[in-house]
């Protein structure tokens, strides 16, 4: 499933269960500099997640990636600042890994 993002803040992902590819518009005007992009908050296990700047602009207008109450290698978010940049994550049961 591909979803499409443009807005910021708090825009948060819905998916049913399995895998998802979600294109942030970093070029769209509605974004905005370290906009949040909030995670499931009840994920199943080995749910898994890519987020890529499709937009290029994620080195003046990152891309903060939210836990959403569940860990990113033991930290609350991750940040995509590089253009096209992206990140692969896998949900292990109890945290986000970034693989």
């Amino acid at each position: 499933m591909i979803q499409e993002v443009d807005t910021s803040p708090a825009e948060v992902l819905t998916f049913n269960r399995g895998k998802l590819l979600v294109e942030v518009d970093t070029s769209a005007g509605t974004w905005t500099a370290g906009g949040n992009l909030l995670l499931p908050p009840s994920p199943s296990d080995g749910t898994r997640v890519l987020v890529k700047d499709s937009g290029a602009q994620a080195g003046t207008k990152s891309i903060v990636v939210d836990g959403n109450g569940n860990n990113i290698d033991d930290q609350l978010t991750r940040e995509i600042t590089n253009p096209f940049e992206s990140l692969l994550l896998t949900y292990d049961g109890t945290q986000w890994a970034v693989i």
